[in-house]
């Protein structure tokens, strides 16, 4: 039997009402995640991670610049030391007439910087050593320190420039040994002139400040080659560069 117009209206609105009442129960559903995203304790748990993940942020890169002065430090002020006494090597090399001439000479205590005065030369190259490896040199012209490792010499006398004489060593190495004095005196006054060049750029950058979060020793610094004007200006009181 057909249905009146007022059943088909009637079957209508109560469709009509059925859909209000689905959709109406659907739409928590579809924002349930943005409901649990807007609770006040999920906000405090992201406030908290944020905050912590932040100062901890903060913290390792004020850590990461220290240690980077430090080593920049070192770098400069034990350098500076260990040539003062290499200089000092080479000249009492270079008046020796024997073996026994230069024994004598190198029992004088020689140094440079007051503060470093009580350091052996092994502690000062060690140390020395340290910061050394945790700067990119890659931006300047290391061609004193191969010139200086690939002489035929090094092997032989390099153990002299760092405050030890062999009780092997005879009045016949002398002139060997000068020869390399030389090429110690030479590397170092090209060290010097490179240094007149150089300017040092401490690299906290997000990628090391997480190597050290994670424990690692990476380079925290940069060597850069540059003009005299440009280190002039990059070596004013409070011009020391932060990349990062």
């Amino acid at each position: 039997m057909p249905l009146s117009p007022i059943d088909r209206l009637r079957g209508k609105r109560d469709r009509e009402f059925q859909a209000r009442i689905l959709a109406a129960l659907e739409k928590p559903k579809k924002r349930r995640c943005l409901a649990i995203i807007n609770s006040p304790i999920v906000i405090w748990m992201l406030t908290v991670i944020f905050i912590t993940v932040g100062t901890g942020y903060y913290t390792t890169y004020r850590q990461c610049v220290a240690d980077a002065r430090q080593i920049l430090s070192v770098n400069g002020n034990y350098g500076v030391e260990i040539r003062h006494r290499q200089d000092e090597i080479v000249n009492a090399i270079g008046e020796a007439v024997t073996v026994a001439d230069l024994r004598k000479a190198l029992e004088k205590k020689t140094y440079f910087i007051s503060d470093l005065k009580d350091k052996s030369m092994i502690e000062l190259q060690a140390t020395y050593r340290d910061a050394y490896l945790r700067i990119d040199r890659s931006g300047i012209d290391a061609t004193p320190e191969r010139t200086l490792i690939s002489s035929p010499l090094f092997a032989r006398f390099s153990v002299i420039f760092s405050g030890y004489l062999p009780p092997t060593l005879s009045d016949a190495d002398l002139p060997d040994l000068k020869k390399y004095a030389a090429v110690i005196s030479a590397s170092n006054q090209a060290i010097l002139l490179r240094e007149l060049t150089t300017v040092y750029e401490v690299g906290c950058t997000p990628s090391n400040v997480g190597l050290i979060a994670l424990g690692e020793n990476p380079v925290l610094a940069r060597a850069v080659a540059v003009t005299f004007s440009e280190r002039h200006n990059r070596t004013l009181p409070g011009a020391m560069q932060e990349t990062g």
